[in-house]
């Protein structure tokens, strides 16, 4: 267990919904059978992951956690998720139960109370050449229930393009074995409901056959301090005559061209933009950008720099009396301290 003053460990955010389904089905599959889940915003969730750490030691790895439970005490993992659109993050706690009950959490159990996830739900269901029940993924029954009358409002209304954009839709869902088998009966309503309804003359529209198998993906998705960033920098807009980068950031830093390095790629904390400075901006932003110019020649070793800077940025510095750096940026003593640290220290520091 931490104490209350470690600072919280930089969790991993899944970036794809997907993804994040899968690793909550492979931590129920394992044992991790008691949960708690919920939305919170960036602006709590790194105290929301510090409360976990501290009561839970979510940060422990595979081997760490599996040696806890060897000796009788529990394991905890801490999942979130990011969607385009959102301005929160969903979260799930997902416990294995010790020796010793847990009290601290209104803990659900996922096998009478089911996990869900945007419209589905984490259910056991047998499945063919299986000896035993699969955890799996379907729609809610509200859920299902919603297509099949969206459907047959479709059909009976003739509204032909919302019909094909929803089998569209449908068909894309992610081909888990408990989708792809509600998504089979759901093919022959449409087909026995055009009939009824519509009767032999009129073409039916073209439905897949059926829907694509899943198979096992990555990890996708970012750090919280470097999503919050990226936030960041997508809702900043124009700064200063330079644009934020447009397109998304990937899962790995990618090392670019020293006349596009941003200021804010390396800003950490709480600090609004626009109660940025100008004349601050610009001074730190020419020492990045020497630095980086001066790894231009060796991408590996500036992708290494723009971590170092990164992490110099975005943890506590006891010495500037801050959580971060960009506390103080609006402190002309504090920050000129930084600034002098960062020009003087050599390539080989980075």
């Amino acid at each position: 267990m931490t104490s209350n003053r470690d600072p919280a460990p930089d969790v991993f955010v899944f970036t794809k919904k997907t993804a994040y389904m899968q690793r909550i089905s492979d931590l129920v599959r394992t044992g991790h059978s008691s949960f708690v889940q919920g939305r919170i915003s960036f602006d709590k969730a790194q105290a929301l992951v510090k409360k976990f750490e501290q009561r839970y030691s979510i940060s422990r790895n595979k081997l760490e956690a599996s040696r806890a439970r060897r000796v009788g005490l529990s394991s905890t993992r801490l999942l979130l998720l990011h969607q385009d659109g959102q301005a929160e993050l969903d979260w799930i706690l997902l416990h294995h139960r010790g020796d010793e009950p847990d009290t601290q959490e209104k803990w659900r159990d996922a096998i009478s109370d089911r996990v869900n996830v945007t419209g589905y739900e984490l259910v056991r269901l047998t499945k063919p050449a299986e000896p035993r029940p699969v955890w799996t993924w379907r729609y809610t029954r509200i859920r299902c229930d919603d297509l099949r009358n969206e459907f047959i409002e479709c059909i009976r209304q003739r509204r032909q393009r919302d019909l094909e954009q929803l089998i569209h839709t449908t068909w894309r869902s992610p081909g888990f074995h408990g989708v792809r088998e509600q998504v089979k009966k759901l093919r022959e309503l449409i087909k026995g409901e055009w009939k009824r309804s519509r009767g032999s003359k009129e073409e039916l529209p073209a439905i897949p056959e059926r829907i694509g198998y899943l198979r096992r993906i990555p990890d996708v998705g970012l750090k919280l301090s470097a999503l919050r960033r990226k936030i960041l920098i997508e809702q900043s807009g124009k700064i200063q005559g330079s644009t934020a980068p447009s397109k998304s950031f990937g899962t790995k830093p990618q090392a670019r061209p020293e006349d596009e390095v941003n200021f804010f790629d390396f800003v950490g904390g709480d600090v609004l933009i626009t109660e940025l400075d100008t004349g601050t901006v610009a001074l730190l932003e020419a020492v990045v950008a020497r630095r980086l110019r001066e790894l231009a020649a060796d991408a590996a070793k500036q992708a290494r720099a723009r971590e170092w800077l990164i992490g110099f940025l975005d943890w506590p510095q006891p010495r500037y009396k801050c959580s971060r750096p960009a506390d103080v940026i609006q402190d002309k003593r504090a920050l000129a301290e930084v600034i002098k640290d960062l020009s003087g220290l050599s390539i080989e520091c980075f």
